[in-house]
């Protein structure tokens, strides 16, 4: 959900952002923009955290982040099957549930 409200944050600042851009040539000593047109493709902030997240994990090994998104696949799937067969009602297993809930929530609001 933050990531979906930060890409339409990003979306917006685009669409509303003006900026001027100056293109100017050393060589002729003169402002050339008239010749150029800058543009900001919307398309950059789908593809921009993207990258921010591979270059975040670029120093680490590359099995790790398939293993860390196939881990989190298999404990959301094993939560839906315990949640529906009734495992998770009692109240014993609501207090030893609670860290794992926790910490499979702050994930996946993180992801």
């Amino acid at each position: 959900m933050a990531f979906m409200l930060w890409i339409i944050m990003l979306i917006g600042v685009a669409i509303n952002a003006s900026r001027e851009v100056i293109f100017y040539d050393y060589l002729a000593d003169k402002d050339v923009s008239t010749q150029y047109i800058s543009t900001i493709p919307i398309t950059r902030y789908l593809i921009e955290p993207i990258v921010g997240l591979a270059l975040t994990f670029d120093g680490w090994t590359i099995a790790f982040l398939p293993s860390f998104i196939l881990m989190m696949l298999i404990l959301r799937i094993g939560w839906f099957v315990l949640k529906k067969s009734g495992y998770l009602k009692s109240e014993k297993a609501k207090l030893l549930w609670y860290p794992v809930k926790d910490w499979i929530r702050f994930w996946h609001s993180y992801c």
